[in-house]
């Protein structure tokens, strides 16, 4: 290459960009320094949502809106962020950021959900985050910039979003489109909520909620589909986002400022959303609800139940420190002053359940897999013991093998291929609500407090990144061996004990 004129390299540069090659970059320091500048001041950093693809994902895609490179997705199926792909960037020194976001399909209302927690994974690995986990940032000391930068400078940043076809598409004509009830339209009498076609949380501003914890971008676009019908509410939204990309002050440190950035309020309102769309997730029908619910029991771990409790319990404002309690704030953010009362209590009372189902699914797994092998399986009123029953017999008959119960990686893929059904369509699923004492119903953990999933053994249900000190575990084990024991025999089905055929 160092006979081509600079015109041909040029192309070449801008070719590797498309697709991720840097080798050149250690060729020689002409290339390196001819190269660089394609990978930081002329480079513009592409996303792509969609909430129709196969997996919760975020796809880093090229000029081209192809993906960038093999290692070119973020998962947003954990609790854990994975955020080695861009921290080691040089962000603050790219020409631009744009966000590619394709429509959900309405008729399959998983995927407005998938949609969000792709959306709001790509903006906590993307934005410099808080240093404590249950604290909000009391000086920009305690907020840090990832290693590839060296200030929090976003470029512009740009959101397209788009339409995909007949039943992919954001509107209507006339209204923004509603995949899920609106909390505020919750009714305390029947207990459910109805999809409001004119009202609030819309399909596009639930996706494009979690950009609004963005700050310091050089400018925010927000670029919509064409004849996008003129709402109050979304045209409001998509002003408070351009407004707030551009303030300053990084996001945690005006709570409040009484303007409609004030991350109080967003916090409260994420956190909102989050439960909300966790509540309905339990008996949502299609079929990305379905695969969604395996996700969440699959990586169910001691960081999701504090993810979780985070919501529900909000965070303590540390420039309190030093002034009396009783004048403390918490509760910053939580959910608790956004919901109903009945509402945000019903949530909470679901959660016992939701964690007893995973558990029981995961059981259910080995049981069912015995049954379609032709045995006829007794079900009997403790979980674990049921379990290693369960596995013997299927390493007696030889059926302990990776393609009838998959391995770690693989057991709720090859148990549930096609995701977990609803919940008031799923005989695995546990309602205790109005049969099991308060005092031994689980709840979303506060700061520091014991997780569900450490009153189960690791052989059960584990998390490879979670502290999983076996020690430390069987102290959680003992100190709570009471309510384990309680739960571990707890069964809402009279029938018990049973035998179940075997499934043709």
């Amino acid at each position: 290459m160092d006979t081509f004129p600079y015109e041909i390299r040029e192309i070449v540069y801008t070719e590797c960009v498309k697709v991720r090659a840097l080798d050149l970059l250690y060729a020689s320091k002409r290339f390196y320094s001819e190269f660089s500048p394609f990978l930081r001041e002329g480079f513009v950093l592409g996303f792509h949502i969609d909430p129709a693809a196969p997996a919760t994902e975020v796809k880093l895609i090229n000029a081209d809106d192809n993906p960038w490179g093999n290692y070119s997705t973020i998962d947003a199926t954990s609790a854990h962020p994975n955020y080695d792909i861009l921290d080691w960037m040089p962000v603050d020194r790219f020409k631009g950021i744009r966000v590619l976001i394709d429509a959900p399909d309405s008729r399959d209302p998983g995927q407005l959900v998938r949609g969000w927690l792709q959306t709001n994974r790509l903006v906590e690995v993307l934005l410099p985050r808080w240093v404590g986990r249950w604290w909000l940032p009391r000086r920009e000391i305690d907020i840090h910039v990832p290693e590839g930068r060296s200030t929090r400078r976003l470029p512009p940043f740009t959101i397209e979003v788009r339409d995909r076809g007949e039943f992919r598409q954001w509107h209507d004509g006339q209204a923004w489109k509603h995949s899920v009830p609106d909390y505020r339209a919750w009714d305390p009498g029947t207990q459910t909520a109805a999809i409001m076609p004119q009202g609030a949380n819309s399909d596009l501003e639930i996706i494009l909620a979690p950009f609004a914890r963005i700050r310091d971008a050089d400018a925010v676009t927000i670029n919509l589909p064409r004849d996008a019908p003129s709402e109050g509410r979304v045209d409001a939204l998509i002003e408070v986002l351009i407004a707030s990309g551009r303030l300053q002050i990084p996001f945690g440190l005006n709570v409040p400022d009484g303007e409609p950035w004030d991350n109080e309020r967003t916090l409260g309102a994420g956190n909102t959303l989050r439960v909300w769309l966790d509540y309905l997730l339990d008996d949502m029908a299609g079929p990305t609800a379905a695969m969604l619910r395996r996700d969440r029991f699959q990586y169910w771990c001691p960081t999701y139940e504090f993810v979780m409790g985070q919501c529900f319990h909000g965070f303590q404002d540390r420039r309190d420190i030093g002034i009396p309690e009783e004048l403390q704030r918490d509760g910053i953010g939580s959910a608790h002053w956004v919901l109903d009362g009945d509402l945000f209590n019903l949530i909470v009372e679901s959660w016992h359940d939701r964690f007893m189902s995973a558990r029981a699914h995961f059981v259910a797994g080995f049981r069912d897999a015995l049954r379609r092998h032709g045995q006829r399986v007794f079900v009997g009123p403790n979980m674990e013991a049921a379990y290693w029953y369960y596995r013997d017999e299927l390493s007696q008959r030889g059926l302990l093998r990776a393609d009838v119960v998959g391995n770690y990686h693989t057991f709720w893929e090859t148990c549930y291929p096609q995701g977990i059904p609803p919940k008031l369509r799923n005989d695995e699923w546990e309602d205790t609500t109005n049969i099991l004492p308060e005092h031994y119903r689980l709840v979303p953990p506060e700061p520091l407090a014991d997780t569900a999933a450490e009153t189960f053994p690791i052989h059960i249900g584990s998390c490879n990144v979670c502290d999983c000190d076996e020690a430390n575990i069987e102290h959680v084990m003992s100190d709570r061996r009471a309510l384990r024991n309680f739960l571990l025999h707890s069964n809402r089905r009279a029938e018990v004990p049973r035998f179940l055929s075997p499934i043709e």
